[in-house]
């Protein structure tokens, strides 16, 4: 995957759904996890999941500091592109 593609929220869907399903059908970007009782642990627990899903790392304040849906999209991204050298970087 190229680190400047977006993580969509239908890619990270799934990890959701497995752990959150009434936190899935209502999912946008904007979804806040607290209004959907995701408290900082089931927050870890995601973050784990990414984390395998997308073989990244991902650090500990970053997880306290996603408090929605795209929160979490946009930390997966930040993670993959830490991971993932940029073309720009090879010149």
């Amino acid at each position: 995957m190229d680190a400047a593609v977006p993580v969509s929220l239908d890619r990270i869907r799934p990890l959701i759904e497995a752990a959150h399903p009434a936190l899935a059908k209502a999912m946008t970007q904007g979804t806040r996890f607290r209004d959907h009782d995701v408290d900082s642990l089931d927050k870890l627990t995601l973050a784990i999941e990414a984390e395998q899903a997308f073989d990244i790392t991902i650090e500990d304040a970053m997880i306290e500091d996603m408090q929605t849906v795209g929160q979490f999209a946009e930390t997966i991204e930040a993670c993959l592109r830490a991971t993932r050298p940029s073309a720009e970087s090879t010149h």
